[in-house]
């Protein structure tokens, strides 16, 4: 969906989560607020299991 970036679509159907970073170089993430799927568009609303370094591959 978005370039290192892994989300969640949540149970509303319309919205993500960000729940992980899958990049081994990252010194600084800026996260959208939209991303996009084939033809669907989400809205990002809520960062997911991120603290303390959870959810980073």
């Amino acid at each position: 969906m978005s370039e290192g970036l892994i989300f969640e679509v949540n149970e509303d159907g319309a919205s993500v989560a960000l729940v992980g970073i899958h990049a081994t170089d990252l010194k600084t993430i800026s996260v959208p607020t939209q991303v996009s799927s084939g033809n669907d568009t989400y809205t990002v609303t809520t960062l997911k299991n991120l603290a303390g370094g959870g959810g980073i591959h």
